[in-house]
């Protein structure tokens, strides 16, 4: 958790409004080593540490977004 009032500048890339979720954009926080989170798109929160990753194939992967199952052998890195 951030201080009170810490704000980070991000960008939502992707919007799944039936699951109140998206994909965020943000060089601070967890980034630059993970720059690409799930998040809520409602409230002010940048989600936990495990839901962001390396990349925005990841993050989508691991979306509420995302339906079937992940190609033989993928792991997320």
């Amino acid at each position: 958790m951030g201080k009170k009032g810490q704000t980070y500048p991000c960008w939502i890339v992707l919007e799944h409004k039936e699951s109140n979720t998206g994909i965020a954009y943000c060089d601070y926080g967890f980034g630059p080593k993970d720059p690409w989170g799930l998040v809520f798109l409602s409230g002010d929160s940048m989600g936990m540490d495990s839901g962001w990753f390396s990349s925005l194939e990841d993050a989508f992967r691991e979306s509420m977004a995302r339906e079937g199952p992940n190609p033989p052998g993928y792991e997320v890195a």
